[in-house]
C-alpha cells in the first residue's frame, strides 16, 4: 500500500515505474517534477534525471509515485486520498473496496506530441479484511 506525498514540488525526484503493457516503453528511472499544476487535476511536467524523455502525468499520480510504501492493517478503513493499494494488493483475498472499484491500468497516450501517464486511482475507502473462518 502506498501512503501518498501531498507535499511534492518543483524538484522533487522520484522512480517512475508504471506498471503494465500499455507503459511497458516509459523508462523505469528517475524522473524530477519540472512544472507543476495549477488545478488538481490538471498534469505535472516530468523528465528523465539521466535521459531526455518527458511526460505529462496528473498530479494524484505524481502524489503516489513520490509516496512511500507502507504496511497495511486489518480491519482498517483507509482514505483513498490519503492511501492507494499498490503492486498485488488488489489481488490479495483479504483486500476489499467500499464501493467494489479498482485502482486503474497504467496508461500511456499522447496529446498532439506531447505524452502523458495516467491511472484512475480508487475513488473509495478500502481496507483488509480476515473472515472468521
Amino acid at each position: 500500500m502506498r501512503k501518498l506525498n501531498h507535499d511534492v514540488k518543483v524538484g522533487d525526484r522520484f522512480l517512475l515505474n508504471p506498471s503494465g503493457w500499455q507503459c511497458a516503453n516509459v523508462p523505469h528511472e528517475e524522473f524530477e517534477i519540472v512544472e507543476m499544476p495549477e488545478g488538481y487535476f490538471d498534469d505535472c511536467k516530468i523528465k528523465q534525471v539521466n535521459g531526455d524523455a518527458t511526460y505529462y502525468i496528473r498530479l494524484g499520480n505524481v502524489e503516489y509515485f513520490c509516496g512511500e510504501e507502507v504496511e497495511h492493517e486489518y480491519g482498517v478503513a483507509y482514505d483513498h486520498e490519503d492511501y492507494q493499494p499498490s503492486g498485488s494488493d488488489e489481488s490479495d483475498t483479504d483486500f476489499i473496496t467500499k464501493e467494489g472499484d479498482e485502482f486503474g491500468f497504467w496508461y500511456l497516450g499522447h496529446r498532439g506530441s506531447q505524452e502523458y501517464i495516467s491511472s484512475t486511482m480508487l475513488q473509495t475507502q478500502f481496507a483488509w479484511v480476515k473472515m472468521p473462518w
